[in-house]
C-alpha cells in the first residue's frame, strides 16, 4: 500500500512541478482535450455553428500546446506569456470561421516549425558550448521516444482490457470510446509527461563520460 501511495506522491509532485513552469500549455492540452472528447459524445450537426466554433477554439489552443513551451524556453518573462495569448487570438481571429483543408495543412507546418524551435530556443541569448547543445537535443529525443512508448503501451493496456471485457463478459463498447480515450491520453497524460520530463536547467547539461574498462 505504502508503494502505490509514494508512486501516486510522485506522480501529484510531478503534476504540480509541470503545472507550474507551464500553466497555459497544460490549460491549453487540456481544453483540447475536454472539447474533443464531448464533441465525439454527443450527436451533432456539422454544420451547428456552436460546433464549429468550439471546434475552431480547439484547433487554435491545439497551437498553444506547442507556442508556450519554446516561449518558455526562449524566456521565463511574464511579457511572453501575455505574447502568446496575443498571438493565438489573432490566430482565432485570423482563421475563417470553418476550417479547411488547407488551413490544416498550414496548422500542421506551424507546428511541425514550433517542434523544432524545442531544439535550439533555449540557446538563443545563451553563450553554451557544443556539447551542451548536443546533450540537450538527444534529451529532448529521448523523451520524446519514451512519451511515444508510454502512450501507446497505456493506450494498448486499455485496447486489450475492453476487448477482454467484452469476450469474456459479453460487455460491448462503444467504438467512440476509444477514440475517447486516445484524445485523453494525449491530452492528459502525454503533453504533461513530456513537459514534466524536460530539464529545468539547461546549462548543467552535462555529455556523458564513460572510463575505460581494462
Amino acid at each position: 500500500m505504502n508503494f502505490f501511495l509514494d508512486i501516486f506522491d510522485r506522480l501529484s509532485l510531478t503534476l504540480l512541478e509541470t503545472l507550474k513552469r507551464f500553466p497555459l500549455a497544460s490549460l491549453s492540452s487540456f481544453l483540447v482535450s475536454l472539447i474533443w472528447v464531448l464533441l465525439i459524445e454527443i450527436d451533432y450537426n456539422q454544420t451547428d455553428q456552436i460546433v464549429i466554433l468550439a471546434n475552431k477554439v480547439a484547433f487554435v489552443l491545439s497551437l498553444g500546446i506547442f507556442l508556450f513551451p519554446v516561449l518558455y524556453l526562449l524566456s521565463r518573462s511574464i511579457f511572453l506569456k501575455i505574447l502568446g495569448v496575443t498571438i493565438l487570438s489573432g490566430y482565432f481571429y485570423l482563421l475563417p470561421f470553418k476550417i479547411e483543408y488547407l488551413d490544416i495543412l498550414r496548422h500542421i507546418f506551424l507546428i511541425l516549425a514550433l517542434s523544432f524551435m524545442f531544439f535550439w530556443a533555449p540557446f538563443l541569448n545563451t553563450n553554451i558550448s557544443n556539447k551542451n547543445i548536443w546533450e540537450w537535443t538527444m534529451k529532448i529525443l529521448l523523451i520524446l521516444l519514451v512519451t511515444i512508448i508510454l502512450t501507446v503501451t497505456l493506450y494498448g493496456v486499455f485496447y486489450i482490457l475492453m476487448f477482454s471485457l467484452y469476450e469474456l463478459f459479453q460487455i460491448e463498447i462503444l467504438d467512440k470510446r476509444y477514440l475517447q480515450f486516445f484524445i485523453l491520453v494525449l491530452g492528459l497524460f502525454s503533453v504533461n509527461y513530456f513537459l514534466s520530463q524536460m530539464p529545468k536547467y539547461i546549462c548543467l547539461l552535462q555529455l556523458k563520460k564513460y572510463t575505460r574498462v581494462g
